[in-house]
């Protein structure tokens, strides 16, 4: 039974996966091409996971699965700064209601040890 159950788990997993990734929508043809689309998505899951263990965790957020991040926190205009190949400031668009949590968020996961 234990086995059943983490099979189900596993299925609901590769299912937000496929609606918060948008991977329905996406065929490729060639079969590198399905190879590296694999492997981009694999690493697209991954941080989007550690994104929200690490940094969504104990927010208005937590409970919001990866078709939820992409679409309404990845989705917030912004712009990224850098000096020196640092990143030094993060400017989110001050009109979106999610604005000052994510900053929040954005800087918990950005200043990580």
């Amino acid at each position: 039974m234990r086995f059943y159950n983490q099979r189900g788990a596993d299925e609901t997993e590769i299912r937000a996966d496929k609606s918060g990734l948008f991977l329905s929508e996406r065929r490729k043809h060639r079969q590198l091409a399905q190879e590296g689309l694999v492997l981009f998505t694999d690493l697209a899951h991954n941080l989007i996971a550690d994104f929200q263990h690490r940094a969504l965790a104990d927010t208005p957020f937590a409970g919001y699965g990866p078709k939820r991040i992409v679409r309404d926190l990845f989705a917030i205009p912004g712009r990224l700064y850098f000096e020196a190949d640092q990143l030094k400031r993060i400017d989110l668009l001050s009109t979106h209601p999610y604005t000052d949590q994510m900053l929040k968020c954005l800087e918990k996961y950005c200043n990580r040890g």
